[in-house]
């Protein structure tokens, strides 16, 4: 066995899968849900699938999966920062993943062309860097030029991910801005999983303002 220290749980469930599987991560107290993408091409397909109803309710963190991964592994990380104050869930779970697995944490943003926004990224930045020295958690930054990276945040986050071979790309499950939201068509999760061809993607679904996750027991 590959694994052989994994504990592997079976269970046979009635039911909607999408409901079933967020109910027996919550019963399982589960950290993460892991599902397969089933290679959907084009966001119609991806909008109406298990994958993607499950990301949309989920109160855990779903790490969907395109390509298979013959070495799985959680090296480096990419983390989009963006103005908004659930920016900060996304950080706690990358401290997190980045203690236990001696991750990477590739911080990358993208500022625009609005004084106020890039002030409130680059607030949100000096925090994650201050939240990632303070647990010992490595990382770098990383600015995506206009010149190298000229689409949106969505897209120059997969084309980073890919050009470091990334492990993981997390991202929180609503619009990562105003200009993300008027360009995608459905959710700005929904994008990046369906468009990242080879790096799972973790959607964390934003609690309250001041509301941490709390760890769990494993996955499902």
């Amino acid at each position: 066995e590959k694994w052989p220290n994994a504990r592997v749980n079976t269970r046979v469930e009635e039911g909607k899968p999408y409901k079933v599987i967020n109910r027996v991560a919550e019963e399982s107290n589960c950290d993460s849900i892991v599902m397969g993408t089933n290679g959907a091409n084009g966001i119609e397909q991806f909008t109406g699938s298990t994958t993607s109803r499950v990301i949309r309710i989920s109160t855990r963190p779903v790490i969907a999966v395109k390509e298979k991964r013959t070495d799985p592994k959680f090296d480096n990380i990419v983390l989009p920062i963006d103005l908004t104050k659930t920016s900060r869930q996304k950080i706690d779970w990358a401290v997190k993943l980045g203690q236990k697995y001696n991750s990477t944490i590739h911080v990358i943003m993208e500022m625009g062309n609005d004084e106020f926004i890039e002030r409130k990224i680059r607030a949100n930045l000096i925090q994650a860097e201050g939240i990632f020295n303070q647990h010992g958690v490595k990382f770098v930054t990383k600015l995506l030029d206009d010149r190298e990276y000229p689409d949106h945040l969505g897209k120059d986050t997969i084309k980073y991910a890919d050009e470091i071979n990334a492990d993981l790309i997390m991202i929180m499950t609503h619009a990562e801005n105003a200009k993300i939201a008027d360009l995608f068509v459905g959710s700005y999760a929904e994008q990046v999983v369906n468009s990242a061809q080879k790096t799972p993607v973790m959607c964390i679904n934003p609690k309250p303002t001041g509301s941490l996750a709390t760890g769990g027991s494993g996955f499902y």
